[in-house]
């Protein structure tokens, strides 16, 4: 099996060789098992850099890696297609977010919305063609959405 790995803090996937980052899931480099743990561990410092997070509803903060570990789509037991969770929030760079599952996807749009949403009435959900899910929270400026994308495989 092969893996990918996703930053958090750029919002891309890592390019083969650590060379760089990208946001086409194509043009991201496949490593082993423990060639992506050795590059997560150096990457984080063993665990140690990480995002702090605040849960808007509860107010509890928690810690998010910088670097994250993903199976590869295209390795044996990889999904057929992914649902990526986009967040556009006015106050910071737009972020991306890679699910096996629609239902994995969505959920975290909408906890995202509202854990960020000034009051839970502030979210409204609008159906777009295309995508599985969008809402925007405070402003029209903040906003997810879900969309989905095939997976193709290269025929060897």
């Amino acid at each position: 099996m092969t893996y990918l790995i996703w930053s958090n803090q750029h919002g891309m996937w890592w390019r083969p060789l650590r060379r760089g980052y990208t946001s086409h899931l194509a043009e991201a480099g496949r490593y082993t098992a423990d060639e992506a743990a050795r590059i997560v561990d150096d990457a984080t410092c063993g665990g140690e850099l990480t995002h702090e997070r605040v849960n808007q509803l509860t107010g509890e903060t928690y810690q998010e890696l910088d670097e994250v570990i993903v199976p590869a789509p295209d390795s044996p037991a990889g999904p057929e297609t992914i649902y990526i969770t986009m967040i556009n929030d006015r106050h910071a760079e737009p972020e991306a977010y890679p699910f096996t599952t629609a239902e994995c996807a969505i959920t975290y749009a909408k906890r995202h919305a509202a854990e960020h949403a000034h009051d839970p009435g502030d979210i409204r959900e609008r159906p777009i063609p295309g995508w599985l899910y969008h809402a925007w929270y405070s402003s029209e400026d903040d906003s997810v959405w879900v969309v989905e994308k095939p997976i193709t495989r290269k025929k060897v």
